[in-house]
């Protein structure tokens, strides 16, 4: 039997762990990141501690998606991944 390298297992448990995390169900998009979407003007509260830490790991988790070949959600991520230092409500929201 032949099988082929995929990103599909890792996506499965990450967002699985995500949706407890988070405690909600997560939305399937068309893109990753919506054309008038700014992260960038986004003037919500900070994050505090533990959503800090909640923002990084989404983002280390969408990192190593990246890396397993999902290269449709690199712009997206990449942009996010910005505010790693002082994330906003909005952009964990995003």
């Amino acid at each position: 039997m032949h099988r082929a390298i995929s990103a599909h297992t890792y996506i499965q448990n990450v967002c699985a762990k995500i949706e407890t995390l988070i405690k909600s169900t997560l939305k399937s998009y068309d893109s990753p990141m919506a054309p008038s979407d700014h992260p960038e003007l986004d003037d919500t509260s900070l994050l505090g501690p533990e959503d800090h830490g909640i923002y990084r790991m989404l983002i280390g988790s969408a990192q190593w998606v990246i890396s397993l070949g999902r290269l449709d959600i690199m712009y997206a991520t990449s942009v996010l991944s910005r505010y790693c230092n002082a994330p906003r409500h909005g952009h964990l929201y995003r």
